[in-house]
């Protein structure tokens, strides 16, 4: 009863005593607040005397609200100087200028949430902070970003705090960008419009910010236990004039009782959207309080039980093995000396077909099969007698049988253990009728695997890291001639497939890295030599393929790409003609248009000194080497495929027959000359002064690869190029076609010949007795008509050329050669000359004029059009080159004829272009002149055209 009355005098103490205090803190509190009413005063200084403050722009603090200046810090200075009688007046101004107003004298108090900093204390005098912040992340609602800045883009209010930060981040990480704004609200515009990643700035005005003008736009970065990542913890202070001592004890003062009296709560309720920083102190000493009171009461907990676990250890133990026993999937069965059943499991008893009673106290010869029961019988009896054998604690596979007499795979584990002198054993049985099916499946799977193997379309062969070859297909052997005996070990393999000593040592390398590292390898080439001697390109894929037998296994896959390998190299032997043909087309305009001006000067120079002179013969020279020259270019621009065509629909048998006589005088008599023409050639559309040039080319060549004598055959016939030759041949397009083969038994090429033997001025033969352009010549021609050319060759069994054109459906068309007429005809007519080579344009303009014609000339088409307009509807025919810098002939035809429709307009080019061509034939009313020009070629094809 004592102790009843003491434990409720101590509960009911305690609690009035709380209660007391309780209410005098409150008592205490009122008093404060009542104390901070304009009414009361903190200072016993009732003179009312007059501040000038100065404050600078920052939401939630300092703003303008219906025109007039509003926020936190403004009611927090009224309450203030109302409270020590102070007048004040305010001038807004940027934040610097209001730290230098207070730095001269010039201001008595700035306002506008003024971070206190170390720099500052040097010249401001700083009251007790009244609200904590700092600077944090601020960054897109949508965006997501991480404490890496590398290649960011920051966004911070110029000279502002954060701008210090985020040039010291600019250091830290690599191509981080600082763009400084001149306010707050600028550097988040340019973050919600993407301009910029993040933005450095103060968290209550952010915060005020976001829940105001950027609601939904910007948030800021979370850090631990979701809570605002701060890059400074920083405080809002009234900075005070440091000359004004009284005034700022006045200030400190109140603001400090403000703070303490928890009137600054009552002021912060107003201002929804100052959002204050956590107490982090607090909540780091709550959170350690609670982790050492939860960690004391876990040990006391942790005391109490470890004594109570002990004693159910054993009890649980026996429980534990109970369960394991009752539910293993396992049969167990345990049995004494005499060999009879004491104990079986549930899953004993479904094994065997049994019930617990009809099995304990059993002889175990019930479970075993009658063919095994006398070996058991005689294993058991002996380890009774000596205490050994050869299946205690070992696993091993016997015969089981169910009561219905089924037998069934089993696999035992036996062991023996004592109690009080007796001794036991227990075993461990595991039905593996399903093992051994599935050892059966992997056989069966083997068996299949191997006939896959064998009947893959694909050459397979299995090595093994000790260097034996276990396995090759019918399609290796198809393919190579070789059969397992002959390569049943790499190094028989390697000395087959690879005969030469230097690659095969490659592939030995190779190969041992493969087994050493247990890599795969896939698409690389291969050079395989067959048992015929022939060499095959082969793909290969080499994969572990884990062991085979006791040992690894590697399997390779190969692909036969021979042909595939070979149709590649046309394709680039393709391209690299492609590109020596727009190189040399190049070489060839800029050289006809320097011929043009050499044959045209010297033939003007012949025109004006007579037969006698002593120049005359030098002036000669240089004429016939210019026209030379002109040849050469001419081939060039066959190859090149951008010489003008003429095509006709001819039969080429009629070529070949007409080109019959001078064959014969160009091969000699000791070359034996064969025709082979089919009656029923089909018609081509050809240049037929082009295809005799090829004709003469080739048969110029098969002379100089038979200079002890031999036969020459020219065939003809039609050819259907199907799509399977069109898969081994690039370029061609399957069709009809009319083949014209020209065939040698001359010295023949080798591999390398034939790789170059269509590339300009490669030649086999001496110095000075080719050009090398004949063949190139020969591609040209072929290319630009449509149709494919491939040669045959091995050395000393001659050559075979095969051009191949596409079948013309329209009939035969005769063609008159124009005859040659070297008279210069005159005129008087008014012509424009627009070319941009100087010489040529001078050349042109000087035969122009002195045969009687009015000359203007212009460098580009911009003054052509010009001159144009001056000389309205009395210039006749324009003469204009092609390819022009600023504007093209065809342009400028084409402004010209808007103007004049029926001005007349003659082209000069060095090349056929496109412009003026299609594929090289004329189009239909294109007047076309052909550089290197000559005087005579000149005049006549002026006055033609002006003439039509």
């Amino acid at each position: 009863m004592i102790l009843l009355i003491f434990y409720v005098y101590y509960i009911c103490g305690a609690y009035m005593v709380k209660v007391i205090i309780r209410l005098a803190i409150s008592v205490f509190s009122i008093f404060i607040v009542l104390c901070s009413l304009p009414g009361y005063a903190f200072s016993s200084n009732k003179d009312t005397f007059e501040i000038k403050v100065a404050a600078s722009i920052y939401e939630p603090f300092v703003f303008y609200e219906d025109g007039k200046l509003s926020g936190f810090d403004i009611d927090l200075l009224d309450t203030i100087c109302k409270s020590n009688n102070i007048r004040y007046t305010i001038q807004v101004v940027p934040f610097q200028e209001m730290l230098s107003m207070l730095k001269e004298g010039k201001a008595d108090i700035g306002i506008g949430a003024i971070y206190v900093t170390e720099e500052r204390k040097a010249f401001i005098n700083f009251t007790a902070p009244y609200l904590k912040t700092g600077i944090v992340y601020v960054i897109r609602a949508d965006a997501q970003i991480s404490s890496n800045l590398t290649n960011k883009t920051i966004g911070v209010k110029k000279t502002a705090t954060g701008e210090a930060i985020a040039r010291n981040l600019a250091k830290k990480f690599l191509n981080l960008k600082v763009i400084t704004f001149d306010s707050t609200e600028d550097s988040l515009d340019a973050l919600v419009d993407g301009k910029v990643d993040v933005v450095l700035n103060d968290y209550i005005n952010t915060s005020a910010l976001m829940h105001d003008k950027y609601r939904g736009k910007i948030k800021i970065k979370k850090g631990l236990l979701d809570l605002p990542q701060l890059l400074t913890n920083d405080y809002i202070a009234f900075a005070v004039n440091k000359q004004k001592r009284d005034l700022f004890e006045q200030i400190d003062t109140s603001i400090r009782k403000i703070v303490d009296s928890g009137m600054m709560k009552s002021l912060l309720e107003r201002w929804q959207a100052i959002h204050t920083l956590p107490n982090y102190r607090k909540f780091i000493a709550y959170g350690l309080f609670i982790i050492i009171g939860t960690g004391l009461l876990i040990i006391s907990i942790f005391r109490y039980h470890q004594k109570k676990q002990f004693y159910q250890l054993m009890h649980e133990s026996e429980q534990r093995y109970r369960a394991i026993t009752e539910h293993s999937p396992d049969a167990i069965i345990t049995a004494d000396l005499d060999g009879n059943i004491i104990f079986l499991n549930e899953s004993a008893q479904k094994f065997f077909g049994y019930s617990s009673e009809e099995l304990l106290g059993k002889s175990l010869t019930m479970l075993i099969p009658d063919a095994c029961k006398s070996e058991h019988i005689f294993g058991f009896n002996r380890f009774i007698k000596t205490g050994k054998s050869h299946i205690i604690g070992k696993t091993y596979e016997i015969a089981g049988k169910k009561k219905d007499g089924t037998e069934f795979p089993i696999e035992l584990s036996l062991s023996t253990w004592h109690i009080k002198g007796n001794r036991f054993f227990t075993g461990i049985l595991r039905d593996i009728t399903e093992k051994k099916k599935i050892e059966e499946r992997l056989i069966d799977s083997e068996s299949r695997f191997r006939s896959a193997i064998q009947e893959a379309p694909n050459p397979v062969i299995i090595h093994c890291d000790d260097g034996s070859i276990v396995l090759v297909n019918k399609r290796f052997t198809e393919l190579t001639g070789y059969s397992l005996n002959q390569i049943d070990t790499f190094e028989k393999f390697a000395n087959l497939a690879f005969p030469d000593p230097e690659y095969r040592q490659i592939m030995k390398e190779r190969y041992q890295k493969i087994i050493d590292e247990g890599i795969s390898q896939h698409g690389e080439d291969i050079n395989f030599t067959c048992s015929d001697g022939s060499v095959r390109i082969w793909n290969i894929q080499l994969s572990h393929i884990g062991s085979w037998g006791d040992k690894k296994a590697v399997m390779c896959i190969a692909r036969d790409v021979t042909e595939q390998r070979k149709l590649e190299e046309q394709l680039r032997q393709m391209q690299k003609m492609e590109v020596i043909g727009r190189f040399t087309g190049g070489i060839a305009h800029d050289f006809n248009n320097y011929l043009t001006a050499i044959t045209g000067f010297s033939q003007l120079a012949l025109m004006q000194i007579d037969n006698n002179h002593p120049a005359r013969r030098n002036i000669e020279n240089v004429v016939n080497s210019a026209e030379k020259a002109s040849v050469l270019t001419r081939q060039l621009l066959a190859f090149s495929r951008r010489q003008v065509m003429q095509p006709q629909v001819v039969n080429l048998n009629t070529i070949v027959i007409d080109m019959t006589k001078i064959i014969k005088r160009i091969i000699g008599e000791d070359i034996q000359l064969r025709t082979v023409l089919d009656p029923d050639l089909w018609n081509v559309r050809v240049d037929p002064g082009q295809i005799e040039q090829v004709i003469m080319n080739l048969v110029s060549n098969a002379r100089d690869a038979m200079p002890n004598g031999g036969m020459l055959t020219i065939q003809t016939t039609n050819a259907l190029l199907d799509e399977e030759y069109a898969k081994r041949h690039v370029s061609v397009i399957p069709g009809n076609y009319v083949m014209i083969a020209v065939e040698d038994t001359g010295v023949g090429m080798t591999e390398d010949i034939k790789s170059h033997i269509f590339e300009p001025f490669f030649t086999t033969k001496e110095l000075g007795k080719g050009t090398g352009l004949g063949l190139a010549t020969v591609y040209g021609i072929i290319k630009q008509s449509g149709g494919n050319i491939w040669v045959y060759s091995e050395p000393g069994q001659g050559t075979i050329f095969k051009i191949y054109l596409p079948k013309s459906e329209e009939k035969v068309t005769s063609y008159v050669t124009t005859e040659r007429i070297d008279t210069i005809p005159s005129g008087t007519e008014t012509l424009l000359v627009v070319e941009d080579n100087n010489d040529v344009r001078d050349f042109i303009t000087t035969v122009l004029k002195n045969i009687g014609y009015n000359v203007l000339e212009a460098r580009d088409g911009i003054e052509a059009l010009i001159i144009c307009n001056e000389n309205k509807g009395e210039i006749d025919l324009i003469i204009t080159d092609v390819v022009m810098p600023n504007m093209s002939g065809d342009k400028l035809a084409s402004r010209v004829k808007d103007l004049y429709p029926k001005l007349k307009v003659l082209y000069m080019s060095g090349y056929a272009d496109n412009i003026i061509t299609e594929k090289g034939i004329l189009k239909e009313g294109i007047n076309y002149l052909q550089k290197p020009l000559t005087a005579v070629t000149l005049a006549q094809t002026i006055r033609k055209v002006l003439d039509s």
